[in-house]
């Protein structure tokens, strides 16, 4: 017979239990059928607790099934951890109040058979504490030494991806054609229906449904677009279906121009018809897209959320399906060139576009290099056709900015465009400083709070006697210089350069 260890301390909680364990047992043996003797081994007294899922939560063994069983033959509650045994196990009472998860809620046993409620005396018995019920009750042996091997390991977390696919696929079961019809868009939004819904288009749908969700999706698609869950099943969908279908869909969103437009200003309806230009993939798809874009160009070229929808057409399709909203863009050139998403949409057909649509989109921004200079957001879209390194560019920048540069020069933003213009070469340099130093108002330059870095990149860029020419005109305007922040800049520039400058000498020999 296994007796329990016994370490010497009698007060132990340890002892304790078994201690009443045994007086339990001794109480019952005479009236219970299934305790014979209180000198049993202490495991059989936890024999009532192996029982199967059935008879815990049902009330009733197989043979009960069956109709054989008998009242004497009925499983008794279970005895409890330090207490004598139910009294009222002949009672006839019903298998929820008796039988079911309930039936220890007066008896101090710690959680229920599904690890569910307190555990007062947790340091004798492990439960796992998770929601689910799984029929393999994990008891750890009388003496906390060792666990029972069971079917599923409790120190491992339930996979919350096959659950989820577990609950996906009983939803997916509910929505049949009855269900589905008349609901597809509140269904697709839902936070929970919208997961059961893709879930079934990737296990696939029969030719009708799909033409029924098909009909159903073209009289909503910009409120699923604009939903972050409608715009997934909407996207899954379109993945689905075959051309045809596809491009039935396409024809609906671009059906009424202005109402696309209005859900790429949308933040996720942006993101959402980025992604379904994604999936074009045949030319009348692609023309009926970037058609219906064309009314909306200036609108979106100046969102910081439809430059996108702009960029992607410029960037992924060709020059053919995009020349018409390339004309768009160049009539408008100054309007979208001098906001501040415009000018990246500017930038980026610059590069990506090419033949005549190109030509006419750069002489259009040439024609407005000056208006442009003087623009906060402007100003880049001119420095960039200053980096593409093309000469013929340059001259001809040089040749809109000519009697201007001394004004340009005192401008906050068209400073950095003759700044960068004095590094395009030595000749461009040259005449850029030769009209600097020849104007009557070239001293105001040495003392202006842009005009002043102007002068010092003239300076770093000139050669010979132009070097010396602006090295005399700063030495006649030096007392003046003294006494102002920004004259003292350029003074400061000359003393760090001077060994640079020496070396610039020419030798008299």
């Amino acid at each position: 017979m296994l007796q329990p260890q016994n370490n010497g301390n009698r007060h132990s909680p340890t002892h304790q239990l078994h201690e009443n364990l045994r007086s339990s047992a001794a109480q019952n043996s005479d009236g219970n059928p299934l305790i014979a003797a209180s000198d049993q081994t202490i495991e059989s007294l936890f024999s009532w607790l192996n029982l199967t899922s059935d008879v815990l939560f049902h009330g009733r063994t197989a043979a009960a099934e069956d109709g054989s069983a008998s009242s004497s033959r009925s499983i008794p509650p279970p005895v409890a951890f330090g207490g004598s045994h139910h009294q009222h196990q002949h009672q006839q009472v019903s298998n929820w109040a008796t039988n079911g998860p309930m039936v220890h809620q007066n008896n101090n046993v710690g959680p229920d058979f599904s690890g569910r409620g307190p555990n007062p005396q947790n340091q004798f018995i492990n439960y796992s504490r998770r929601q689910d019920f799984y029929n393999d009750f994990d008891l750890r042996s009388l003496h906390a030494t060792k666990s029972i091997p069971t079917s599923t390991s409790y120190n491992s977390p339930v996979v919350p991806f096959a659950r989820e696919n577990s609950s996906l696929y009983a939803l997916s079961q509910l929505l049949t054609p009855e269900f589905m019809i008349g609901k597809i868009a509140y269904l697709a939004k839902h936070q929970i229906w919208s997961g059961a819904l893709v879930f079934k288009l990737e296990a696939g749908l029969g030719e009708a449904q799909l033409n029924m969700v098909v009909f159903e999706v073209v009289k909503s698609w910009d409120d699923l677009l604009k939903n972050q869950l409608g715009a997934q099943f909407l996207l899954k969908l379109f993945t689905v279906c075959d051309k045809e279908k596809r491009t039935r869909i396409i024809m609906a969103v671009t059906r009424f121009p202005f109402k696309l437009i209005s859900v790429c200003l949308n933040t996720s309806g942006a993101k959402s018809v980025h992604k379904l230009m994604d999936k074009l993939t045949s030319p009348q798809q692609i023309s009926l897209v970037v058609a219906s874009l064309i009314p909306g160009a200036v609108v979106l070229a100046t969102d910081c959320k439809g430059q996108h929808i702009i960029q992607y057409c410029v960037r992924r399709f060709p020059v053919e399906y995009t020349k018409h909203l390339l004309h768009e863009i160049t009539a408008n050139c100054f309007i979208i060139g001098t906001s501040k998403s415009g000018c990246c949409v500017i930038q980026s057909c610059v590069d990506n576009a090419d033949g005549e649509a190109r030509t006419q989109l750069i002489f259009a921004i040439l024609e407005n290099a000056v208006q442009l200079a003087e623009d906060p957001y402007g100003n880049y879209v001119v420095q960039h056709l200053l980096e593409m390194e093309m000469p013929e560019l340059t001259k001809y920048i040089l040749r809109r900015f000519e009697g201007c540069f001394v004004s340009l020069s005192c401008n906050k933003y068209a400073s950095n465009v003759v700044e960068k213009l004095l590094w395009s070469g030595d000749e461009v340099s040259a005449i850029i400083t030769i009209e600097l130093l020849q104007s009557p108002n070239a001293s105001m330059l040495l003392v202006d709070p842009y005009g002043n870095f102007v002068i010092q990149n003239a300076l770093s860029a000139a050669k010979g006697e132009l070097y010396y020419s602006l090295e005399r005109f700063v030495q006649i305007n030096a007392e003046s210089m003294q006494s102002n922040l920004y004259g003292k800049k350029i003074l400061a520039w000359f003393m760090k350069k001077r060994p640079y400058i020496e070396k610039k000498k020419p030798y008299y020999g």
